[in-house]
């Protein structure tokens, strides 16, 4: 029905980001939908990002592993002649090259189906996005991570003293500020119990490095844990700073002592209206089944967003009385339309005599 690219040109960056958007009709074949970059670059290689690591094609992998697809995380670069170019994406996949060999040309898949042989583009409104910048010589896993993260997660995340006011400085209010390395932030969040923070950084080279943590005022005390957040040991915090080696594609967990809390009550909340438990299956292709229970008549609202917050399902109960509830979501949208594979966050609200009570939850789609 329609199509356009967005081509943005950020001041002073050596960056060109391409967003397309177009709005399809239903399937009455087999077919796919793919973006093709050509770079043309002389006995080019092709290497790309598969999570916490990444692979040469042809090279790290045995004969015929791929016949359709490579599953790429966030990032390829390829290189040649004495240049590199690294390519971002928020999502697709590269289609395969089925002459056993690298043509310079990087096919991207925006969406398939892994049920047969073909690959379908999905229906409705649809987005992908792309950004390309290019390095003189070879570009290693740390200039492409660094270049892929900051273009499909832009935000940073900081911890500010309470009832703070006024424009934040550049880095006074920073927790957490890496120096000596390149190592990728894969979670920031609240631990599983208690308070502060839980970080998980990423070595995305094929080496040992050595980097110096920066700690603000605020950290009280550093502990690396287990991915279960069991602490395993407390590192030694001298001046706010640490060094913590990294082995080559190494992944660790630290929990953050802060000053602050980041557990707060909203006011006016009352606990006992509402309970939620976590949905099933998760993740969910078809349906999930959301459970809730009341502690008193309630207004019920649920409603489910996506990553960007934007709302794209809602259900609203004016009352309910006491009780337990289910709700199953077949993952539509308003219109009915199937929303794409992804992370989407359902919040549950229940309003009862002046008082408001809210949860959410992480949701999965694979379809």
């Amino acid at each position: 029905n329609r199509y356009e690219t967005e081509i943005v040109l950020p001041a002073g960056q050596r960056r060109i980001d391409f967003r397309n958007h177009y709005d399809k009709r239903p399937p009455t074949n087999y077919e796919g939908v793919d973006f093709v970059f050509d770079f043309g670059l002389p006995d080019a290689a092709l290497r790309y990002e598969i999570p916490f690591g990444h692979v040469r094609v042809f090279e790290d992998e045995l004969s015929g592993f791929r016949s359709n697809h490579y599953a790429m995380q966030r990032w390829a670069v390829v290189s040649g002649g004495g240049t590199s170019a690294i390519l971002a994406t928020d999502g697709p996949a590269i289609h395969a090259y089925p002459a056993g060999r690298f043509d310079g040309r990087v096919r991207l898949l925006t969406s398939f189906n892994t049920a047969g042989t073909a690959y379908r583009a999905g229906v409705g409104p649809l987005e992908a996005g792309f950004s390309l910048t290019s390095r003189d010589g070879a570009a290693d896993a740390a200039d492409a991570a660094r270049f892929a993260y900051n273009f499909s997660v832009p935000l940073k995340a900081r911890v500010l003293p309470p009832r703070q006011e006024g424009v934040l400085g550049e880095a006074s209010f920073s927790f957490l500020s890496v120096d000596g390395a390149t190592l990728q932030l894969s979670t920031l969040k609240r631990p599983n119990a208690g308070d502060g923070f839980i970080v998980r950084l990423y070595n995305p080279l094929p080496r040992a490095v050595e980097p110096t943590l920066l700690f603000g005022p605020e950290v009280l005390g550093v502990a690396e844990t287990t991915l279960l957040e069991s602490a395993r040991d407390f590192l030694t915090v001298a001046g706010q700073q640490a060094v913590v080696p990294f082995g080559p594609h190494e992944l660790k967990t630290l929990w953050l002592d802060l000053d602050v809390t980041t557990r707060r009550e909203e006011p006016g909340r009352a606990a006992g209206i509402l309970t939620l438990e976590p949905n099933f299956p998760n993740p969910f292709g078809r349906q999930t089944t959301i459970r809730y229970e009341l502690g008193r008549t309630a207004a019920v609202r649920l409603a489910v967003y996506d990553v960007l917050g934007r709302e794209v399902s809602a259900i609203h109960v004016p009352s309910r009385p006491a009780g337990q509830y289910a709700h199953v979501w077949s993952g539509a949208d308003r219109q009915g339309r199937a929303l794409a594979s992804g992370v989407y966050f359902l919040a549950v609200e229940a309003k009862a005599d002046g008082l408001t009570e809210r949860h959410s939850r992480t949701m999965i789609i694979l379809r």
